[in-house]
């Protein structure tokens, strides 16, 4: 008959092993458990037969046996643990993925609504001389575009992108000579175009040319305004779905309502469009363009009154 002590001698040796504190893979614990299962049953066939030593090996496989449940417990709550990180972990990322891109799409949504330069003073870019016909010479000079005097007329027209509604121009203009208009800015209104008048008609008439076939010397939005050469003066067009505004400096000029009229350009502007400034034997300086979209909230208050 086999010596139980080896048996004991082996046992001990392999709990060696767990008393280092190395991990246990789920195969060694699976051969182990059945070891243990297998020493169990000898050891119950030889307290049947009245083998002397049957107590050494009870006590040893009742001891792995209570090793082996504490290793495999132990090892689920490490298994838990790493699991419950990898979730955790994958998570996280997915809530950084989607804050990174919440913030991406913010940034975009807040760059189309935000003042976009048409002039960076260094160049043309994409201005385009108008060619009327006559057109003075049109230089780039100290950040400033120089619209020389023209017979009759000079001017710069937009080849790039462009909104036609819900959105705002800037831009500043001096005449330096000349008694005409000298910033006269066409405009996309919708599916139509319009022309904000500055100085017109011998140098003061100000107003939109045209609506319903009138322009701005005859049509509800005429205003007169005296200009003084080589004073420098801001010009903002906002053009939304309820309506056209046009200031000077803070003075509003324009505030007219688009339903029901018809707006177009006259004849001498037709080149200007979709977007262009021009003078009429005049010589004027322009710069700092720029444009911005609207936002719907925007629309909403400028339609109820609010700004």
């Amino acid at each position: 008959m086999r010596d139980p002590e080896c048996g004991n001698r082996s046992g001990q040796n392999a709990f060696r092993w767990w008393q280092s504190g190395r991990p246990l893979s789920w195969p060694f614990l699976l051969l182990f458990s059945c070891a243990v299962i297998g020493l169990c049953q000898i050891e119950a066939g030889w307290s049947i037969s009245g083998g002397s030593n049957s107590h050494h090996v009870a006590a040893w496989a009742s001891d792995g046996a209570a090793r082996v449940a504490t290793l495999v417990a132990i090892s689920l709550d490490e298994e838990s643990r790493r699991q419950a990180a990898t979730t955790s972990s994958s998570s996280q990322k997915g809530e950084r993925d989607e804050a990174a891109c919440g913030l991406s799409q913010k940034a975009v949504h807040d760059q189309k609504f935000r003042w976009r330069n048409l002039f960076d003073g260094k160049e043309l870019g994409q201005w385009v001389i108008t060619r009327f016909g006559g057109e003075g010479e049109v230089t780039v000079q100290d950040g400033c575009i120089i619209l020389g005097m023209g017979n009759p007329m000079t001017g710069i027209t937009w080849t790039g992108d462009v909104p036609r509604d819900n959105y705002e121009l800037e831009l500043e203009a001096k005449r330096t000579s000349g008694i005409d208009f000298f910033a006269t800015t066409t405009f996309p209104v919708g599916e139509e175009y319009c022309s904000f008048v500055v100085g017109g008609w011998a140098g003061t008439v100000v107003g939109l040319s045209s609506i319903n076939m009138r322009d701005a010397s005859e049509n509800e939005t005429t205003q007169f305004k005296v200009f003084e050469d080589n004073r420098w003066y801001r010009i903002r067009i906002r053009v939304s779905r309820p309506k056209i505004e046009c200031w000077i400096d803070e003075e509003k000029l324009v505030d007219v309502p688009r339903e029901g009229r018809r707006f177009s350009v006259r004849m001498e502007c037709d080149l200007c469009r979709p977007l262009g400034i021009a003078t009429w034997c005049t010589e004027a300086v322009i710069r700092n363009i720029r444009i911005r979209e609207l936002t719907a909230q925007e629309v909403t208050d400028i339609a109820e009154g609010l700004r």
